[in-house]
């Protein structure tokens, strides 16, 4: 049984403490606010947002995937 307290503890935001992030800025998982962002203001629709956000997620989860000795330039040399 989940208590109350903590759910509610959990979705406590201070919105004051909200910090403006520039596009630029933003890497990794966070680029999916970049999505959200042009879906709630009406720029795409929920299915391109929806791709939009997994195909980060796929990325972001393919770049934590990889070794660490597969570096850029050693993908390069072998071609792919």
């Amino acid at each position: 049984m989940i208590r109350l307290s903590i759910l509610y503890t959990e979705c406590m935001h201070d919105y004051l403490a909200i910090e403006y992030y520039p596009e630029k800025k933003l890497k990794g998982f966070n680029r999916a606010l970049i999505a959200l962002s042009s879906h709630l203001k009406g720029e795409c629709d929920a299915a391109l947002f929806a791709n939009a956000y997994r195909c980060i997620l796929m990325q972001e989860q393919a770049k934590k995937a990889r070794p660490y000795e597969y570096v850029p330039e050693a993908l390069k040399k072998l071609k792919l």
